[in-house]
């Protein structure tokens, strides 16, 4: 069985990365290979060296013993922060940031509002948390064409890519929860509006109305379809899609893991795997334009990452926090 380090980076394919040590970088898995090292990178290069492969970095796990249970801690690269192994990164998450907003309206005794800022906080780390299983799938579907010898572009399936797409379901349940959070908190107090519960009918509202808010511009422009970036929009045609037609599955046109080769500066031999979704479930023909769905989901995460920031930020509340010791760090998990 492969062992890998206690600490490793999750990037995009299904790959993973150790933090460097010594200067050197280990990269795996490869064909052939359990991976291969770079030696002598200078510190602080290693973001920049994945990128001479194309990929992206996805979050970094860490699997630690406390009380003699093995505890898994997952961070994801999120919006306008990459987290450091050798420092605190509780705080400094924008799930954090929602909580430390929910304990300053509890101290102030605005439980309402302290209950919805928590809602938002919990389901915006459960998204993040699934969009880590995302990844472990994709990590054990490489792994498994790493040893099979598979080659580039060969389409391959198997039991375990149902779990894949359980996890994508689960990860657009919790991230459409969130949304329509935000959808309740903002409506009611920070546009001073009737209560929404839904974000399509708040985006609907403020379309009527004269606010002059910088969260009602993204609000609507997100949910807009004709406009430039309809990433809230693409989400909720996501999750109408698994709620009302068909599994995921049903929109990929091959249903299939598929291998793709990636081009480095080093010697040796690497392959990626990616599951293709459409970009927008809508599109057909013609107009249907394909993703790779850990890719595409990340993007979405850090899109509502920062929807997240904007309505913290907008309710003029500083966040509190409670000093937290290391038996409630948010994120722990059992494994």
């Amino acid at each position: 069985m492969t062992r890998y380090p206690q600490t490793i980076m999750h990037l995009s394919g299904g790959l993973r990365a150790e933090f460097p040590s010594n200067g050197n970088f280990n990269i795996w898995p490869i064909p052939g290979y359990g991976g291969f090292q770079i030696n002598n990178m200078p510190e602080g290069q290693y973001f920049a060296e994945i990128e001479k492969f194309g990929l992206s970095w996805i979050g970094i796990d860490e699997i630690d013993q406390m009380d003699s249970l093995s505890i898994r801690i997952w961070t994801d690269f999120t919006y306008g922060y990459i987290p450091k192994i050798s420092e605190s990164r509780v705080a400094d998450s924008v799930s954090a940031h929602c909580s430390g907003i929910s304990y300053a309206y509890k101290l102030d005794g605005k439980e309402v509002q302290a209950d919805l800022a928590e809602k938002i906080s919990f389901h915006l780390r459960a998204s993040s948390i699934r969009l880590r299983d995302i990844s472990d799938s994709y990590g054990k579907q490489l792994e498994y064409a790493c040893n099979k010898n598979m080659k580039s572009y060969h389409d391959f399936t198997n039991l375990e890519v149902d779990n894949l797409i359980l996890s994508a379901h689960s990860f657009l349940m919790e991230i459409c929860a969130l949304r329509d959070y935000i959808s309740l908190i903002s409506s009611e107090f920070i546009f001073g509006i009737k209560r929404q519960q839904y974000m399509r009918k708040l985006a609907d509202e403020l379309r009527k109305n004269s606010i002059n808010h910088n969260l009602k511009s993204i609000i609507v422009n997100a949910t807009d379809d004709n406009s430039d970036d309809p990433w809230l929009y693409h989400l909720t045609e996501y999750r109408n899609y698994i709620t009302h037609y068909a599994p995921l599955y049903h929109a990929s046109q091959s249903q299939n893991m598929k291998i793709l080769d990636l081009q480095h500066p080093y010697d040796h031999e690497m392959i990626a795997v990616t599951y293709r979704i459409p970009w927008n479930v809508k599109d057909k023909g013609e107009n249907r334009r394909e993703c790779d769905l850990l890719l595409r989901f990340h993007q979405l995460l850090i899109m509502m990452q920062k929807l997240c920031l904007e309505t913290a930020f907008s309710t003029g509340i500083q966040p509190q926090y409670l000093n937290i010791g290391p038996h409630d760090i948010i994120g722990m998990e059992m494994i």
